[in-house]
């Protein structure tokens, strides 16, 4: 670790950091720091300072490209579960509120072998661009041992996952 010098505080005291790591489950950084004053009498105490915002490796972030592709990269912990044996892609019209009973499989039950965290998986997308005026949403399902996760939804400020059985079967052409 590089040195850090010292930075006064507006109550005339200073600021070390004198450690940093990252939680990239839950998209902390943290610094630990001495703060105080030195000198004679020193009074000084350490802290760990919290940075919240960082993206989090439970959701799936997905990217589009020009190549008419979605791709991932797969998180430590997909959709808040240990691993995933699987993943399926949907699509489905922009609407309000979006109804998932109307998604349609993209790609299903892939890859072939359960992928390792940080592996880069994509998805062909052979659809064409949507008519003005209208859009689609892509939505990429995590299971697990048997168990599916797509997403979290609030209800009267609640968090929970969203239910698996409004999803459509996935049986990709």
């Amino acid at each position: 670790m590089a040195w850090i010098p010292r930075s006064k505080c507006s109550d005339g005291g200073e600021f070390r950091p004198f450690g940093l790591w990252i939680d990239v489950v839950n998209g902390y950084l943290y610094i630990r720091a001495e703060t105080g004053v030195w000198g004679d009498q020193s009074s000084y105490a350490h802290e760990v300072h919290r940075f919240s915002g960082l993206t989090t490796m439970i959701e799936v972030m997905q990217t589009f490209t020009p190549q008419a592709a979605l791709g991932f990269r797969v998180p430590v912990m997909p959709e808040g579960m240990d691993a995933a044996d699987h993943f399926d892609t949907y699509t489905g019209p922009l609407t309000k509120p979006l109804d998932f009973t109307q998604a349609q499989p993209l790609a299903c039950d892939y890859p072939s072998a359960p992928p390792a965290v940080g592996d880069y998986l994509s998805v062909a997308d052979p659809l064409a661009d949507p008519a003005p005026g209208t859009g689609r949403y892509y939505l990429t399902s995590a299971t697990y041992e048997g168990m599916t996760r797509y997403g979290r939804k609030t209800t009267a400020g609640v968090l929970s996952g969203r239910d698996p059985s409004f999803l459509p079967a996935c049986n990709a052409p």
